[in-house]
């Protein structure tokens, strides 16, 4: 089980006015040698919610796909609305 914390990286932190927010947490796990899934969200209850899994094909390649789900506000009245944002890569991981 892996834990980790990112804090965020944005215009607010160029300025020099970070906010704890844009602070990430995730918990992974392997569930098994070459599958990896992991949840992360930031601290604040609207931001972005994340969910990877990784499946490694063979020691050099492997397949990661990403769903971002972002929550957008409400507007006078209206209920609150998701969009989400899937991601695939294919990878090529050279360990030395």
């Amino acid at each position: 089980m892996t834990i980790e914390l990112e804090s965020g990286r944005g215009a607010n932190e160029l300025a020099g006015t970070g906010d704890y927010r844009d602070t990430k947490i995730g918990i992974g796990k392997y569930l098994s040698q070459g599958l990896y899934v992991k949840y992360k969200q930031g601290l604040s209850i609207s931001s972005a919610r994340q969910i990877e899994v990784e499946y490694r094909i063979s020691n050099l390649f492997l397949i990661r796909s990403e769903v971002i789900r972002y929550f957008e506000k409400a507007i006078q009245g209206n209920s609150p609305r998701t969009s989400d944002e899937i991601n695939v890569d294919l990878k090529l991981r050279w360990e030395f």
